[in-house]
């Protein structure tokens, strides 16, 4: 049987990267074999092996992708956002909605690959200036404490997400109820009772 034809090898390197990061975060990285995603496409293996070298190559490009697409969403939430408070909510909600079509076996094989930890690693300072900008945009509308050293909570974030990875806690505990418990704890923890009070009520209409 011939294969599809497709239109570009852009196009097929854009579905081959479609179909495989749903795969992966369904259904775990190792579980996904490149037999099939050749066979979920129509074309051969060895196709798939003249776009990618490997399965590494592969998740790297998907995580890549996936993270420059959130960022952009994210930064389009902020900017539509009337406060800082608005925005962790809807931010919230979008976590929320990610969880419940990742499963967990995708987080524990993610390790396994050191190119794509190594990226993951690189986007923290990123992740940091982003949290920084937002910290400030908080203390200046009153929903954060001004009084709090940003660093060391900045720091001690990264520190609890990191030991929950490396303890599996999104195992023992699910990754909705996980991010749920350590985002309240820290959002409620840096708010003023201006903020506490804007977030109990967008949390009630959750």
């Amino acid at each position: 049987m011939a294969e599809p034809t497709y239109s570009s090898r852009e196009q097929l390197h854009e579905m081959i990267l479609d179909l495989a990061m749903q795969e992966f975060i369904a259904r775990g990285i190792r579980a996904v074999k490149m037999d099939d995603l050749a066979q979920q496409m129509g074309i051969s293996k060895r196709t798939i092996y003249e776009i990618f070298e490997n399965k590494e190559e592969m998740l790297f490009e998907c995580v890549n992708r996936a993270m420059t697409q959130q960022s952009q969403r994210i930064m389009a939430m902020l900017a539509q956002s009337d406060n800082v408070i608005d925005f962790i909510v809807s931010f919230y909600r979008l976590k929320i909605e990610e969880s419940q079509k990742v499963s967990t076996d995708f987080y524990t094989d993610l390790m396994r690959y050191p190119r794509v930890n190594e990226l993951l690693r690189s986007e923290q300072s990123h992740v940091r200036e982003m949290r920084e900008r937002l910290f400030l945009r908080g203390v200046k509308e009153g929903y954060f404490r001004a009084d709090l050293d940003f660093e060391l909570v900045s720091t001690t974030m990264e520190e609890l997400t990191m030991t929950a990875a490396q303890k599996l806690f999104y195992k023992k505990f699910g990754i909705h109820e996980l991010f749920r418990n350590l985002f309240l704890i820290i959002i409620r923890g840096i708010c003023t009772q201006k903020g506490v009070e804007r977030l109990d009520l967008q949390f009630s209409h959750l």
